[in-house]
């Protein structure tokens, strides 16, 4: 008996609770300011962070079946700080293939694809191995804010049919319809548009209806601004140069 007041002391000793680790991990910090993107990740699933992204900015992210898998295991860790927001999210898609859609008011969509035939190690550049002909595994999935809309499937194949022509095409009469179809559109990538509207040697005319279309979904892009001060002053066409001076006009940019 007098060994008891011990044995009752340890076993009290062994139920003491252990405090539990902090999990140290931030959560999950995307906020927007002035289309510019800053977060605050660590070991997040890609698929989250994606979706957070839509919820802060509200661009609808429409997930090709193939890639759903891979990024709901994919887990990330980055910091950015003001990054703009389509630089923002090609940081988070790591060089995968994607789309992204510009309407009046700025980014409206990112359509990020699943590798098919011949897509193998493609690169991010807009609008270009998101073809048509690229194999899909079933419906995107879309990461979209509730009230924002995208665009049905006929739209979106009359889209990426009109990209693939003006990357690949030379018949002028196609060339106007692939334009056509784009001015139509509720949004629309940039890259490919402006890289049509760079291009020397094509039809002047086309040239500058690949600048109006641009105009009208490229408001505030630095990129389309710095194409028309270029063309206002060293593009061999005089049709190009003045269309640029004037949309530079329009937009309070300097000749």
């Amino acid at each position: 008996m007098r060994n008891l007041p011990g044995a009752l002391l340890l076993s009290c000793a062994l139920l003491v609770p252990v405090p539990a680790v902090p999990d140290e991990r931030p959560p999950l910090s995307v906020t927007l300011e002035a289309d510019r993107l800053s977060m605050s990740v660590r070991e997040a699933v890609l698929a989250d962070v994606l979706a957070e992204v839509a919820r802060a900015s509200g661009v609808a992210i429409a997930i090709d079946a193939a890639l759903r898998a891979e990024l709901d295991q994919e887990r990330v860790t980055v910091a950015m700080d003001r990054v703009p927001l389509e630089d923002a999210v090609r940081r988070l898609l790591g060089g995968r293939d994607a789309m992204f859609l510009y309407g009046r008011d700025g980014l409206a969509e990112v359509r990020v694809y699943g590798a098919g035939p011949g897509r193998e190690g493609a690169g991010s550049a807009v609008g270009r191995a998101g073809g048509p002909d690229a194999a899909r595994s079933g419906p995107p999935r879309v990461m979209a804010p509730k009230g924002r809309t995208t665009p049905g499937a006929g739209e979106a194949m009359s889209l990426e049919r009109a990209l693939q022509a003006l990357g690949s095409e030379r018949d002028t009469r196609v060339l106007e319809r692939a334009l056509d179809t784009l001015s139509e559109a509720s949004a629309v990538p940039l890259e490919p548009l402006l890289e049509f509207a760079r291009r020397r040697g094509t039809d002047a005319e086309l040239r500058v209806q690949a600048l109006e279309v641009l105009s009208d979904h490229a408001e505030g892009d630095e990129r389309f601004t710095r194409l028309l001060r270029d063309l206002s002053v060293g593009d061999p066409s005089d049709d190009v140069r003045e269309a640029a001076k004037d949309m530079l006009e329009r937009r309070g940019g300097t000749r």
